[in-house]
């Protein structure tokens, strides 16, 4: 009841003491009783404001530098934790994003949003500084934007976001981050990797039929076809 009484006071309500007309009243304008006509589910409602205090309890518990990072990822979402305050388009951006309640309107595990939100920055500043060849930049970009993540352009976008959570591009299947410079390397050798594969082919394929058949004999040996081109 403290939580979501400390989300309501946001709104001008405290539910505690019982509500005035003018707290009613506020329940309507505000969009906390009904979604255009349509009652809201109050339960979820509850649900989303004590997940709310909860998240604002975890983050001011994070180290500078980690909240730093977390508030660069939020304000990406259009919320602003860094001032100390949660408003109420603060609580309009945390439902409509999803933050704190998943699809299905269960509560997220705050933690590993937090360390979400963290490692997003992590990645990013890894790839900034990340050192390779103009391909090996290429190969990242390509590699990213296959999982529909776009850091060329410099900046991390909501879309950005949530591919790199829906993708365990920074968390592994146990929400532990991953070491995102071996995840960068990783991207450069897949290329590298498919860059040989094409040579190879390309050059067998230059071969004369006669050669072409001796190669193949002796790929044979390694469980290698090449003659029906080159499986994954």
């Amino acid at each position: 009841k403290s939580k979501a009484n400390a989300i309501l006071q946001v709104f001008g309500v405290n539910i505690t003491d019982g509500l005035s007309a003018a707290e009613q009243t506020l329940l309507v304008d505000k969009g906390i009783l009904f979604d255009g006509t349509v009652q809201r589910n109050y339960t979820t409602t509850f649900n989303l404001y004590m997940g709310i205090f909860d998240f604002k309890t975890a983050y001011d518990q994070k180290s500078a530098s980690d909240r730093t990072k977390i508030s660069q990822t939020l304000l990406i979402l259009g919320i602003i934790l860094s001032d100390n305050t949660i408003n109420e388009s603060d609580i309009t951006a945390f439902a409509n994003e999803g933050v704190i309640l998943d699809a299905s309107n269960a509560p997220r595990n705050v933690a590993v949003t937090l360390t979400l939100y963290t490692e997003v920055q992590n990645f990013k500043s890894a790839y900034d500084n990340f050192v390779t060849t103009p391909q090996g930049k290429q190969a990242i970009d390509a590699a990213l934007l296959a999982l529909g993540i776009n850091l060329a352009d410099g900046a991390i976008s909501k879309t950005d976001l949530l591919n790199m959570a829906n993708n365990g591009v920074v968390l592994d299947s146990n929400n532990q981050p991953r070491d995102h410079v071996a995840t960068l390397n990783f991207y450069v050798s897949q290329a590298s990797l498919a860059d040989a594969v094409q040579n190879f082919q390309t050059a067998y394929n230059a071969l004369s039929s006669a050669y072409k058949s001796k190669a193949n004999a002796i790929l044979q040996v390694f469980g290698v076809n090449i003659a029906d081109g080159l499986s994954t």
